[in-house]
This record gives structure tokens, sequence and C-alpha cells, in this order.
């Protein structure tokens, strides 16, 4: 938009703004009563059954623990903690307390773990050192949790793509 140009010697004055006000109370909007709900029993819903099939979605790699693998893990940014069964922890050579001494409210409900520490955890080319784990007696739960992924600079998914940025 162009503005028509003043000269120097000639002042222009700022345009007047009101300030803004409440719009005045307006009278309530009567509207007329429903009539009651009624069921149509000649409804009917029809069709074939069909069966679901079940579509795996979970992003999955496989991880070195200790220099010993690959493990498969489940990745899960809904997971704090990077999570092992007991069974990958002896085998990977895991320090593990003896005990179950802590709670983990799960996808499945609350489970009880043991602490645990790995000396390396390594996804591809990208390891950490002096990783906290957390135990589970469970067969096959080896989930890679935040405390892996938030170490990264830059991780994510993009298409059918796990991205890890070191």
């Amino acid at each position: 938009m162009l503005l028509p140009q003043a000269s120097a010697s000639a002042a222009i004055d700022p345009p007047k703004v009101s300030k803004p006000r409440p719009a005045p109370p307006s009278a309530p909007v009567q509207i007329a009563p429903l009539p009651p709900a009624q069921f149509d029993n000649k409804l009917s819903i029809g069709g074939d059954d069909i069966n679901a099939k079940k579509v795996e979605t979970r992003m999955s790699v496989e991880v070195e623990v200790n220099g010993r693998g690959p493990y498969h893990f489940l990745v899960d940014s809904g997971a704090t903690m990077t999570t092992i069964d007991r069974e990958t922890a002896k085998a990977a050579g895991v320090e593990m307390s003896p005990r179950r001494d802590r709670l983990v409210r799960t996808g499945n409900g609350v489970i009880r773990v043991a602490s645990g520490r790995a000396a390396e955890l390594t996804v591809g080319e990208i390891a950490r050192r002096d990783v906290p784990l957390e135990v589970a007696d469970n067969d096959d739960l080896n989930v890679l949790g935040m405390n892996y992924l938030s170490s990264l600079s830059r991780w994510g998914v993009e298409g059918r793509w796990l991205v890890l940025v070191s």
C-alpha cells in the first residue's frame, strides 16, 4: 500500500483511535425446547463379520549390551528407563541388584524390578556408557527408554525409519 508523501513542513496528525468498549448486553436468545428422545426399535445393523488383522507398528532395534548381543529392544518413548529382562542382563554381564526392590508402572500394570547398570549400551554406531537400567523378571522384555533416547542430540520416526543422531 502506498501512502501520500507529506512535505517536510507539513505535520501529519496520527489518526484518532478510540479505546475498545465492551459490547452492550444482549437479550437472551429464546430457544424452543427439544422433544423427548424416542427409541427406534426398527433400526437394525447388518453386515458380515470380519476378522481383524493385527498390524505390527512397534519400532524395535538391535542393541549390544556390554559388547554382547545384539539383543532385540522395543523403542518406547513412554518408558522413562531402559529395561531388560533378567536373562538378557545375566548374558550381557550387567551389574544388577539381587533384590527386586523397585515398583514400576508399565502399560501392562505395575511390576517389581531390580536396578542395574550397563557399562555400555550400543545402538548401531551410537554407544552410551554407564547406563542405568531396570531389570525385570519377564522374559523377552527389552525396552529402550527415554534415559537412552534423551542422551541423543536428535531422535524421531520418519515414515518407517527410526532416526537416531548422536
